[in-house]
């Protein structure tokens, strides 16, 4: 399964012994890596159809000695779609007020009745890039009926109405980042997302990397926001939790 990393910090902090360890893991992710940050020349996105640890691309950016307040991060394993820079995550967009969006995913969409349509116009060929379209499409239309641009409370609306809309027959671990706030999600029963509070901040990732004590299971099946490291909103548990242990097996079986 595809991994993601995700970090939320009051200054900006270098997270490169975390890169390097969740980077590492695309031994097992081999289809791809993307990388989203903002630094001192404002917001930076890479990514590329190759394995990071082969990427000559990503030895080159992480010896930047990266320094950020918000990031995230994602390798990928391709069970859905080819080996491609257009199925690469994170996959972003501005929505209509021109506010950035990145988001990345660790899951799969069984259930593509609000997804499917967006196939005909996305650029590759993923299910995560469906649920972006999905996401713009709303605030566009969100943003449309104000007349205006959105507050972080509407924005919140939003993508909480979003997650609980795709989250049943679904698995949806989601990082997603507005250039303010980071925005996470995890829908399983087994812990598949976790995170580990720093002096100034907070780290997220599918594995605990590092010392493993340090880190925590995410609240299942609620929408969390965080600014500057600290938790800001939590919307209300949705309830379509999600059995990865059974999916797997199926995945095993060749059933999915």
């Amino acid at each position: 399964m595809c991994e993601i990393f995700a970090l939320s910090a009051k200054r900006p902090i270098e997270p490169d012994a975390y890169l390097e360890e969740f980077f590492a893991d695309s031994a097992w992710n081999p289809h791809g890596w993307g990388l989203v940050w903002y630094g001192d020349q404002g917001r930076e996105l890479f990514k590329e159809p190759v394995q990071a640890v082969e990427s000559g691309l990503l030895k080159y950016v992480l010896s930047w000695d990266l320094c950020s307040k918000l990031l995230i991060a994602h390798i990928r394993n391709a069970t859905r779609g080819t080996l491609a820079y257009a199925n690469c995550h994170p996959f972003e967009f501005a929505d209509s007020c021109g506010r950035l969006w990145s988001i990345c995913h660790n899951g799969t969409i069984i259930d593509e009745t609000l997804t499917s349509r967006f196939g005909a116009v996305q650029e590759g060929c993923t299910d995560t890039e469906r649920v972006s379209l999905l996401l713009h499409e709303r605030l566009d239309a969100a943003i449309a009926e104000k007349g205006s641009q959105l507050s972080f409370e509407e924005r919140f609306a939003v993508l909480g109405q979003l997650v609980a809309d795709l989250s049943p027959s679904n698995k949806l671990n989601l990082a997603i980042e507005d250039g303010e706030y980071l925005y996470i999600h995890t829908n399983t029963f087994q812990p598949t997302l976790y995170e580990n509070a720093l002096d100034d901040g907070v780290v997220f990732c599918s594995r605990p990397i590092g010392t493993e004590d340090l880190w925590s299971p995410v609240p299942s099946c609620k929408l969390l926001a965080f600014r500057y490291g600290k938790m800001v909103e939590a919307a209300p548990d949705h309830g379509h939790g999600f059995d990865n242990d059974r999916y797997l097996k199926l995945i095993a079986e060749g059933k999915i």
